[in-house]
């Protein structure tokens, strides 16, 4: 794990130099982030925490990718960076929560649109079903144990889940849907998350903001409320719901 000091020492020729000591951002799930000024500009340097490379983190289509949303207006600007350290313009804001973000998406979703049609060729492949194989073949190495829901998952994506465009399938046995036993937060994900799925015992089956585009098409089959089986249909005019024969 890099050495703040030490990366803060190698930056300052480029950057200026230090003024006060860097102050610990709190927020950080991978990265520790610093708040320093170089010479007359407040920065944020960002750490890679320990052993944070077994999640895949390619840390150069980070750079990359903040780099390019920077100049589409949408991040801040990248000062410096290598494999040990991120470092950007300081901008001063706060979090969004989900309450925020459910009533005005507009912004969010028009910035990550502009982002991804500029054409951005990143030089990394993040795929969940090829990471959650790297992931089984790292817990295995540390002599850790799988759970099994690890095995109902990888069932979402069926025989093509390496594919891009593989349909989305809820694996069902018999009456009883797989992720009854199992797995249920990444269930939740798929049909509350992705597909608006909201229904409530003794009310009927329900999508939330239905006619709002998901970014993606795909089908959700075999979602059962009751004794009937509903599948959920993504595409350009929001999500669908239709009763399976």
């Amino acid at each position: 794990m890099a050495d703040l000091s030490t990366i803060v020492s190698r930056l300052e020729p480029r950057l200026g130099v230090v003024a006060g000591a860097p102050v610990p951002l709190d927020g950080g799930i991978t990265n520790r982030n610093y708040r320093v000024r170089f010479g007359e500009r407040d920065c944020v340097l960002r750490l890679p925490g320990k052993d944070t490379g077994l999640l895949g983190i390619d840390r150069q289509a980070e750079r990359v990718a903040n780099e390019a949303a920077a100049a589409l207006g949408i991040a801040p600007t990248v000062a410096a960076g290598d494999d040990e350290c991120l470092v950007t313009e300081f901008l001063a804001g706060g979090p969004v929560d989900a309450d925020g973000l459910r009533s005005a998406p507009q912004q969010v979703g028009a910035a990550l649109r502009r982002f991804h049609d500029c054409g951005l060729q990143l030089p990394v492949r993040f795929w969940v079903p090829e990471l959650l194989d790297e992931y089984a073949v790292i817990v295995r190495e540390r002599g850790g144990r799988l759970p099994g829901s690890y095995a109902q998952a990888r069932e979402f994506y069926g025989p093509t889940r390496r594919q891009d465009d593989a349909p989305v399938r809820i694996a069902q046995r018999g009456g009883c849907m797989r992720e009854c036993t199992g797995g249920g937060a990444f269930a939740e994900t798929i049909i509350g998350t992705l597909f608006g799925y909201a229904a409530k015992p003794g009310g009927k089956p329900a999508l939330m903001d239905a006619g709002v585009r998901r970014g993606f098409r795909g089908e959700l089959h075999h979602v059962r409320y009751g004794s009937e089986l509903f599948c959920i249909r993504s595409g350009e005019s929001g999500v669908g719901l239709s009763k399976e024969a």
